[in-house]
C-alpha cells in the first residue's frame, strides 16, 4: 500500500508530515481569496436582475458579469434567491438607520437618502423586486422581509419623534408613509434624475416642509363626495 501522506526529511531521516500541516500548506499554495470578490458579485447580480428581471437571473450570467468561476458564487451562496436577497440587502443597508435628535432633521436626512438610493445606476431594482414577486412566489419572501425591515426602521424615527412630542401617536404612519411615498413619486414622475439627485437636499426640505405642515395643521371637516353619496 502506498503511503500517500507528505514527507520531509530531517537529520538524514525520513518522516510524515502531520495531515492538518499538509492541508495548511496545500491551502497556503492555492489561489489566494479575492477580496473584492463579493462586491463585484453584488454589483453584477443587481444590474442583471433589474436589466433582465427573474427570468434572465442565474449564477452562471452573474458569474460572466462579475468575471468570476461560478464555483465562486456557489461557494457563498446556495440559489438564486439568496444572492439577489443579499445583493439587494447589501444595496440599502442604513438607509433607514437615521437618528438626529429631531423629527424635521431624521425626516430630511431619510428623504436625502432615499432619493440618493433611487437615483443611483440600478435604483429603482427593488420595484421591479416587488412586480415580479407577485407572478414568482420564490421571490415574495425576500420582497416582503426587505419591506417589514424597512418599516421597522422608519417607525423607530416615528416613536423617538413620539416619546419627544413632536409627533401625535395617531399621525405618525401617516407621516413616515408620506415622506416615502412622496419620495418615491418624486423619483418616478422625474425626467431628469441626475438634476434631482444633484438637488435632493432641496426636494427633500420641501417634501418635509410640506408632510409636517400637513401633520400639524388644524383637522379639516371634510365633506362627502358625490361618489360616497352613491351618485
Amino acid at each position: 500500500m502506498i503511503d500517500q501522506h507528505p514527507h520531509h526529511v530531517e537529520g538524514g531521516s525520513v518522516s510524515p508530515v502531520p495531515p492538518t500541516e499538509a492541508a495548511s500548506t496545500r491551502r497556503a499554495a492555492g489561489r489566494p481569496r479575492d477580496p473584492g470578490l463579493e462586491r463585484r458579485v453584488f454589483e453584477a447580480a443587481v444590474a442583471l436582475y433589474e436589466q433582465h428581471g427573474w427570468a434572465g437571473f442565474n449564477f452562471d450570467a452573474v458569474a460572466t458579469r462579475a468575471g468570476t468561476g461560478k464555483a465562486a458564487i456557489y461557494r457563498r451562496w446556495t440559489s438564486k434567491e439568496d444572492l439577489l436577497a443579499a445583493a439587494l440587502t447589501d444595496r440599502t443597508r442604513g438607509i433607514t438607520e437615521v437618528d438626529t435628535g429631531s423629527l424635521r432633521a431624521d425626516l430630511e436626512l431619510l428623504a436625502q437618502r432615499l432619493l440618493a438610493n433611487y437615483t443611483a445606476p440600478n435604483g429603482l431594482v427593488s420595484l421591479r423586486l416587488f412586480v415580479e414577486a407577485l407572478h414568482h412566489p420564490e421571490l415574495a419572501m425576500s420582497a416582503f422581509e426587505r419591506l417589514d425591515a424597512h418599516l421597522a426602521e422608519s417607525a423607530l424615527i416615528a416613536r423617538r419623534a413620539v416619546a419627544r412630542g413632536e409627533l401625535s401617536a395617531h399621525d405618525a404612519p401617516t407621516v413616515m408613509a408620506a415622506v416615502s411615498g412622496g419620495v418615491l413619486h418624486l423619483v418616478l414622475a422625474s425626467r431628469d434624475r441626475d438634476e434631482l439627485r444633484r438637488r435632493r437636499r432641496s426636494h427633500a426640505r420641501r417634501l418635509v416642509e410640506l408632510v409636517l405642515r400637513s401633520a400639524t395643521a388644524s383637522p379639516v371637516t371634510s365633506r362627502q363626495s358625490p361618489d360616497e353619496h352613491g351618485t
